[in-house]
């Protein structure tokens, strides 16, 4: 897991893993030219980091960052939202939300969710994404202080926008743009 984890803090392909266990190896086998770490150097050539295995503990690791900023906006009276539409290089939606609360000792701005939208980018089909998302994790519209878009007629449509299908399950919601 610790490899994996030294990757992505690298920015590091999944298929450097083996290249990352070769390095480990070479080192050891430098550091105990008498052959004293044999043991040690069996154990680490037996370490799985395959790219598939990278990725997989990769996936674990997300999972539990994404868990830990759920907890924490469970546990905050008030969050604000800054959602954004955009396209990625395969031509498909992406729906990106950032959430910004109060965690007890410091403000915590972070990546809630990146939302495939696989049909239109209408603000029905938006808030649906988003609304699901919110129901399967357990959070609630009404702790909802500010929200921030981009100025798309989706967005901030005065009966029709984001916005307004966020105000209407929780009215107290302001908004930017």
């Amino acid at each position: 897991m610790q490899a994996a984890w030294v990757l992505c803090k690298h920015n590091r392909p999944f298929t450097e893993s083996e290249v990352f266990k070769e390095c480990m190896v070479t080192v050891l086998e430098e550091l105990a030219p008498d052959k004293s770490m044999d043991r040690i150097i069996a154990a680490v050539k037996q370490i799985p980091l395959s790219a598939s295995t990278a990725a997989r503990r990769v996936h674990v690791l997300a999972e539990h960052v994404q868990q830990v900023v759920i907890d924490g906006i469970k546990e905050a009276k008030y969050i604000s939202l800054a959602i954004d539409e955009s396209t990625d290089n395969t031509d498909i939606s992406q729906l990106c939300v950032f959430v910004r609360f109060f965690d007890g000792k410091d403000f915590r701005e972070e990546l809630l969710a990146l939302l495939p939208l696989e049909d239109n980018t209408t603000a029905d089909i938006i808030f649906g994404k988003l609304e699901d998302f919110f129901k399967s994790h357990g959070l609630s519209f009404d702790k909802i202080n500010l929200i921030v878009t981009d100025g798309a007629p989706a967005m901030i449509g005065k009966n029709k926008g984001l916005v307004s299908r966020i105000k209407t399950v929780a009215p107290k919601t302001n908004a930017l743009h």
